[in-house]
């Protein structure tokens, strides 16, 4: 039977220490995967973001899968309450557009699952479920992060393709249940003064003020008409010691430079 791969990401939170977390899937047409066979795909990875959040220490003793189980070990030397990123694909039959199964984990832990381009689940301690909405054009999530901006910067992020037709900037696929677009920021104010998105630019200028350099996080999407596209490109417009790495889909971070920096679809 036809089957399609999505990427997955697990971003586990107030995990326990010396504790068992599983995640198994009781519906029909739904798998774990490592993915489409690409060189520069995720596949199975922890704490591999683009956004370095991620601790130097890993909390994990053990961790395996198969078709419809995942399975980790948390150490029980790791933090009283740990959080951690894992990447993998699902494998869907043609024609399944719902996952069902369970969590089993401490009480306080949460899963936040993004798959695809749907806006995100949040699993916790007992069933779960997750629904696949089917998107009319072809379209992918950006995770960029922003390091380095002095006050009163303005950066600009341009992107383009293969020259199969258009790809622009949106605000998520043509779906009811998307992300849309998200900003965050470790401070405790987003630190922009402006921003502005359109079809080929999006652009920001960091508030005016201070003496440190800004950092921020943006989650957007792109979408393109020719269904055979293979890549894109994206381009910063901004002074030299700004630093941007965009992760496009479920592919390995990449930093974006100056001039026209190829990413795989």
């Amino acid at each position: 039977m036809p089957t399609k791969t999505i990427p997955a990401v697990l971003l586990f939170s107030n995990v326990a220490p010396n504790s068992n977390l599983n995640i198994t899937f009781t519906s029909p047409g739904v798998q774990w995967s490592l993915g489409s066979l690409y060189g520069d795909s995720l596949g199975f990875s922890y704490n591999v973001v683009a956004d370095g959040m991620a601790g130097s220490a890993s909390c994990i003793q053990a961790i395996s899968f198969n078709d419809a189980l995942l399975s980790i070990r948390i150490a029980a030397s790791a933090p009283s309450s740990c959080s951690f990123t894992l990447t993998l694909s699902l494998t869907i039959e043609e024609g399944i557009d719902y996952l069902q199964g369970y969590c089993t984990m401490n009480s306080e832990a949460t899963v936040q699952a993004f798959f695809g381009n749907d806006a995100p689940v949040r699993w916790y301690n007992g069933r779960i479920s997750a629904v696949f909405a089917k998107a009319r054009r072809p379209s992918c999530g950006v995770l960029l992060t922003v390091k380095g901006c002095k006050p009163g910067a303005a950066v600009e992020i341009e992107v383009g393709g293969d020259g199969r037709g258009p790809v622009v900037w949106t605000l998520g696929p043509d779906t009811g249940d998307t992300m849309g677009l998200t900003l965050y920021s470790a401070a405790a104010a987003l630190p922009l003064s402006s921003f502005s998105y359109c079809n080929n630019r999006l652009s920001v200028v960091t508030a005016s003020g201070g003496t440190s350099g800004t950092d921020f996080g943006l989650v957007a999407f792109l979408t393109w008409v020719n269904v055979d596209q293979r890549f894109i490109t994206l381009k910063a417009l901004c002074d030299p010691a700004v630093t941007i790495h965009a992760q496009v889909g479920n592919r390995q971070p990449q930093y974006v430079g100056q001039t026209q920096t190829l990413f795989t679809l």
